[in-house]
C-alpha cells in the first residue's frame, strides 16, 4: 500500500513537471504556459486513453482531476464528440419513428379479433407501412453494431447492463413491427404484441436517456437518477417483509374491498399507499363496501400510516437526498471517469482488428477523427494566461494550470514581484515628473503674462 502511494505521488510530480512556464515574468503578457501531453500518450497513432483507464482500474481515479489530465480530456472530447452526436441523432430518429409507429398502430382501441371475436375492421394509415420498413432497417443496423461489439470483446460486453437493454429493444421491435399495405390491426396484430410494444417503447426512451447521459453536461443528473433508483430497490428489499405483512393484513381485514381481493394486486396497492394515497374516507365510509372488522381495521391503518407512510417514506427521502449530496461532491471526478471510459470504448472499437476489411482511406479517416495527437507538434499546448483573448481552453482550466506552474516555480513568482515593485516605482517617478513639468509650465506661462502686461503699461 505504501509502495503504491509513493508511486502515485511520484507520478503526480511527473504530471506537475509537464506544466511549465517560460522565462517571462508571470505578470507579463508574453508569459506562456507549456502543457506537455507526452507523459499521458507516449506514442502517436494509438489509443490515447489507455494510461488513464489503467489509473481508474487500479483505484487512482483522482489523478484525472490533475490540470494536465483535465485539459487533455477536454481537448479529446472536443475531438471525438461528433461520434456521440451521431449516436444521439441516430437513436433519436429511431425512437421518434418507433413512437410514431406505436401511435398509429397500437394506440388505437383495436383489440385482436382472435380474442374478442370482433368483425369490425381497423385499418392503419399507409404512412405507417413506410415507417415500419424504416424501423426494421434501422433495427438491423443496431443489431449489427451489437454483434460487432460481441465479436470485438464479449467478456467486456456481458458486463455492461446497457447492452442487455439494447438487445431487449432490438428483439421487441422485430416482434411488434410488421409493416404491410392496408394492415387490419384487429386481424394481424396479436394481443401479446400489445404487451411487447408497451415494454419496447418504454425501453427505447430509457436507452435514449442513457445516450444523453454520455454527454458531460447531463451525465451527473442521469447518474443521480440511476443511483437513487438502485438504492431505492435495495431499500425496498430490506423492508419487503413489512410490506408483505401489511398486504396480508389488509387482505384479511378488507376482503370485500376490490383492491385487496387478489393478493398480487393488494401488494401493488400497499406500495401505492406508501406515497400517501390512503383513500381513508373511501375505505371506511363507503356505502358500497361494509367494514366487517372496524376496530382492527382502524388500528391496522393507523399503524401503517405511522410506520410506512411517515417513517419509511421520510427515511427513503432522506437517503435519496444523502445520495444526491454525495454525488454532487464527487460530480466532477465521476464525470471524468465516465468520459475516460467512453473514450476508451470508442477507441477500442475504432482500432479493432475486425475493421481490417474496411478500406484503408476510410480507416485512416476514422482514426484521424478520433486521435487528438497526430504528430509531435500536437503533444504540446501553449497558452497565454495573461492574454484576455486566450480561448484555447476555458478560463478555469488556465487558472488551475497557472496556479500549479507558479507554485512549482516560486523564485519566478518572487522575481515577478520584485519586477512589479520596480515597475510601480518607475510609474510613480514618471507621474511625479509629469506633475513637475506641468507645474513649471504653469509658472512660466504666469511669468510671461506678467511681462506682457508690464510691456503694455510702458
Amino acid at each position: 500500500m505504501e509502495l503504491r502511494l509513493v508511486q502515485n505521488v511520484h507520478f503526480i510530480q511527473t504530471l506537475d513537471n509537464a506544466i511549465r512556464l517560460n522565462q517571462h515574468d508571470i505578470g507579463d503578457v508574453d508569459c506562456q504556459i507549456k502543457i506537455d501531453f507526452r507523459i499521458l500518450v507516449p506514442t502517436v497513432g494509438n489509443q490515447e486513453t489507455s494510461l488513464l483507464t489503467n489509473f481508474i482500474e487500479v483505484g487512482h481515479k483522482e489523478v484525472l482531476e490533475h490540470p494536465l489530465c483535465e485539459t487533455f480530456l477536454l481537448l479529446k472530447w472536443r475531438k471525438i464528440r461528433h461520434f456521440f452526436f451521431f449516436s444521439l441523432l441516430y437513436q433519436t430518429v429511431f425512437v421518434k419513428l418507433f413512437s410514431f409507429y406505436i401511435q398509429g398502430v397500437y394506440l388505437k382501441d383495436c383489440p385482436s379479433a382472435r380474442r374478442f371475436n370482433s368483425k369490425k375492421t381497423c385499418l392503419a394509415d399507409d404512412i405507417y407501412m413506410d415507417i415500419g420498413y424504416c424501423l426494421i432497417g434501422l433495427n438491423v443496423l443496431l443489431m449489427f453494431k451489437e454483434l460487432f461489439q460481441i465479436l470485438h470483446s464479449w467478456k467486456t460486453y456481458i458486463l455492461e447492463w446497457e447492452n442487455y437493454l439494447q438487445w431487449g429493444i432490438i428483439i421487441s421491435v422485430f416482434c411488434c413491427v410488421q409493416p404491410m399495405y392496408q394492415m387490419n390491426i384487429r386481424e394481424y396484430v396479436f394481443t401479446w404484441q400489445h404487451h411487447v410494444a408497451a415494454a419496447s417503447v418504454f425501453l427505447a426512451w430509457v436507452e435514449l436517456m442513457m445516450i444523453v447521459a454520455r454527454f458531460p453536461t447531463f451525465g451527473v443528473y442521469v447518474q443521480m437518477f440511476t443511483t437513487v433508483s438502485i438504492n431505492f430497490f435495495k431499500f425496498m428489499c430490506a423492508y419487503l417483509c413489512l410490506i408483505i405483512a401489511f398486504t396480508l393484513c389488509f387482505g384479511v381485514i378488507f376482503a370485500n374491498y376490490p383492491a385487496f381481493k387478489q393478493l398480487q394486486f393488494a401488494f401493488i396497492k400497499v406500495i401505492i399507499m406508501m406515497s400517501g394515497e390512503l383513500e381513508y374516507e373511501d375505505v371506511f365510509y363507503s356505502d358500497k363496501y361494509e367494514i366487517k372488522y372496524p376496530y382492527t381495521a382502524h388500528i391496522a391503518y393507523l399503524v401503517f400510516v405511522i410506520l410506512v407512510t411517515i417513517v419509511l417514506s421520510n427515511l427513503m427521502v432522506g437517503m435519496a437526498v444523502n445520495d444526491i449530496q454525495g454525488l454532487q461532491k464527487s460530480a466532477n471526478l465521476d464525470r471524468l471517469v465516465r468520459l475516460v471510459r467512453l473514450m476508451a470504448h470508442l477507441e477500442s472499437m475504432l482500432f479493432s482488428n475486425l475493421l481490417k476489411w474496411v478500406p484503408l482511406k476510410v480507416l485512416v479517416f476514422l482514426h484521424s477523427s478520433a486521435l487528438l495527437l497526430k504528430s509531435q507538434r500536437d503533444f504540446t499546448l501553449n497558452i497565454r494566461p495573461n492574454d484576455p483573448r486566450e480561448n484555447k481552453i476555458p478560463k478555469n482550466f488556465i487558472e488551475n494550470a497557472f496556479r500549479l506552474a507558479v507554485a512549482k516555480n516560486p523564485h519566478q513568482s518572487k522575481s515577478s514581484s520584485k519586477t512589479g515593485n520596480s515597475k510601480k516605482k518607475l510609474r510613480n517617478m514618471e507621474q511625479i515628473e509629469q506633475e513637475l513639468t506641468a507645474e513649471m509650465t504653469r509658472i512660466i506661462k504666469h511669468k510671461l503674462e506678467k511681462v506682457k502686461l508690464e510691456l503694455r503699461d510702458n
